[in-house]
């Protein structure tokens, strides 16, 4: 694998929340809707937690990425 990164937590006037699965679900649709091209992304940690319902909430999200360009096409999105 080539990349780790990790979207780092919500921030509402400087205070770190927790997401939920309906939130971090509601994200990934968003950035699903702006991503032309399928990519492949690996969900770890305490995102891959909550999508196997063994975790109710997460201060951040993780990904690992196999290739450079789906990393950058996934960052893209996010700008």
């Amino acid at each position: 694998m080539e990349s780790l990164h990790s979207i780092k937590s919500l921030r509402f006037g400087g205070i770190r929340k927790m997401i939920d699965i309906q939130e971090q679900e509601e994200m990934f649709i968003a950035i699903g809707n702006i991503i032309s091209r399928k990519i492949q992304v690996y969900a770890i940690g305490g995102t891959a937690m909550m999508l196997r319902s063994l975790k109710n909430s997460t201060l951040d999200v993780d990904f690992v990425f196999d290739k450079t360009m789906d990393r950058d096409v996934f960052m893209d999105a996010l700008k």
